[in-house]
């Protein structure tokens, strides 16, 4: 995916996007459960990490893993390291780190409202 992806790196934004997010999707999995082996229970870590060996295993043709966010999502429990971090933060690190979110939330609930997502 990422020969792909620095190959023609125009034509994989403008046509595959999916390229991109499953390759950076991946790789912060393999991220988190780098930093996690330290934090989390061995039977969580095992499964966690037989859980992202699946997820990238399926390959095609070209050699990109389709739909790889999505089988992504069973390594939902490494979201608890950002947000141990998070919570050991100073106060003025956790308003700067939720800015960002309630814009994001705020720009998906117009969408939502606006049924921006429909069309």
């Amino acid at each position: 995916m990422v020969r792909i992806l620095l190959a023609n790196p125009a034509d994989v934004l403008l046509h595959h996007v999916d390229i991109p997010l499953d390759t950076g999707a991946a790789i912060a999995a393999a991220w988190g459960l780098f930093a996690a082996r330290k934090r989390l229970p061995v039977g969580l870590l095992l499964y966690l990490t037989l859980s992202w060996c699946a997820s990238v295993a399926k390959v095609t043709e070209i050699e990109t893993t389709p739909s790889a966010s999505r089988y992504l999502l069973a390594l939902l429990p490494l979201c608890l390291l950002p947000g141990i971090w998070l919570a050991r933060a100073e106060p003025v690190v956790r308003f700067a780190v939720m800015i960002p979110c309630w814009i994001v939330a705020a720009w998906l609930f117009l969408n939502w409202i606006l049924w921006g997502w429909v069309a």
